[in-house]
């Protein structure tokens, strides 16, 4: 994918700039940068929880259906299915841990979908 991406450039006599950016999207497609984003996202708020909370965190995740948090420990899966997968923890904490993972600033979780 890469190399092909990088061949493509060249022979279209692309600038150096326009070069880095085909090279880091044949790496990087926009749709594994959201994943990534995603994934950035969870372990921010996982590290604001204490030692109860994210016991209580990886207890709700991993009693989610196996192809569930298969899906959203790979680099790889659509964002959308991730966020599914997101979706889907949520609705099962328990209050007091929802009322955690929602603490904080809104505007990162913009910034993540945005991007």
């Amino acid at each position: 994918r890469v190399a092909d991406a990088v061949a493509d450039a060249l022979d279209a006599h692309v600038d150096d700039t326009a070069l880095a950016a085909v090279t880091r999207d044949a790496v990087w497609p926009t749709s594994l940068r959201r994943t990534r984003r995603l994934h950035e996202f969870g372990l921010d708020v996982l590290r604001r929880l204490d030692a109860a909370q994210t016991r209580q965190c990886f207890e709700t995740f991993f009693d989610l259906e196996p192809d569930d948090w298969a899906a959203y420990l790979r680099i790889d899966t659509p964002p959308r299915q991730l966020a599914a997968v997101m979706t889907r923890m949520f609705r099962r904490a328990p209050w007091s841990l929802r009322r955690r993972l929602v603490a904080g600033d809104p505007r990162s979780l913009l910034r993540v979908l945005r991007r």
